[in-house]
């Protein structure tokens, strides 16, 4: 019978710092998706929404869209002035 060979002993730590290093991780795998799973979501709707919203844009104005879009002076032109204005919820809009 051929003796075993036991592991080579790792660095050692201190009680205190075990418990560190096993709330850390506990903390980071609590933590949730990251930035980038929120960052797939985002662009995943976005492409749903285009997806969706396709047919709609070839088509033409229709009921009040000439009044609103194509004949106001505030969507004319991009503005600082125009954004303002567009946003003011006591303006004339």
């Amino acid at each position: 019978m051929s003796p075993v060979a036991s592991p080579a002993p790792g660095p050692l730590r201190s009680p205190s710092a075990v418990g560190a290093a096993a709330a850390r991780d506990a903390h980071v795998a609590a933590a949730g998706p990251g930035l980038r799973a929120y960052a797939a979501l985002a662009v995943a709707f976005a492409a749903l929404s285009a997806q969706v919203y396709a047919p709609a844009l070839p088509g033409a104005f229709i009921s009040d869209d000439l009044t609103y879009v194509a004949l106001n002076p505030y969507v004319q032109a991009v503005s600082l002035r125009n954004v303002v204005a567009i946003l003011d919820p006591l303006g004339d809009m």
